[in-house]
């Protein structure tokens, strides 16, 4: 897990040094704080309009090859998945998951009830974390037709 913290630790240092990033958190694993060594890194970099989110999108590439310059890497869209979503798979082994989001755009969701800020402009992130842990997770739910059509 040490290449994962130590990409972590990158680009804590880039997102801080970026005006246009309102916020920047990391969710799943390692927003739980339950990585371990093959646990990819999911970011969510958080711009303060749908405009500056555009602009953060357009340089998407030259911000991932910011965060490690000195280790190759693959890169891609992951739209098959969702929108503003950009894949990054360095040579180190680490994945890193970037979503583009802006504050307009991000509502609470339960699943970011535990996320590890990197970058808090105006405690946006604190208060989004704090509104999201006050959703409940929607419970599975399977009726009689489903059951038997699984049988």
């Amino acid at each position: 897990m040490f290449e994962q913290e130590r990409v972590i630790g990158r680009l804590q240092r880039r997102v801080l040094a970026e005006p246009a990033i309102t916020a920047c958190y990391l969710s799943g694993s390692f927003g739980r704080r339950a990585a371990d060594d093959y646990s990819d890194i999911d970011v969510a970099l958080i711009f303060a309009d749908d405009a500056a989110r555009e602009n953060g999108w357009d340089n998407r590439a030259e911000f991932a090859k910011s965060v490690m310059p000195y280790v190759p890497l693959k890169t891609f869209d992951g739209k098959h998945i969702r929108p503003y979503l950009y894949i990054t798979l360095f040579s180190n082994g680490s994945k890193i998951d970037y979503r583009y989001e802006s504050v307009g755009s991000l509502s609470p969701n339960p699943w970011d009830s535990q996320i590890r800020i990197l970058k808090d402009s105006g405690r946006w992130a604190e208060i989004y974390r704090t509104d999201s842990a006050q959703i409940s997770k929607p419970q599975p739910e399977i009726n009689g037709s489903e059951l038997m059509h699984l049988d």
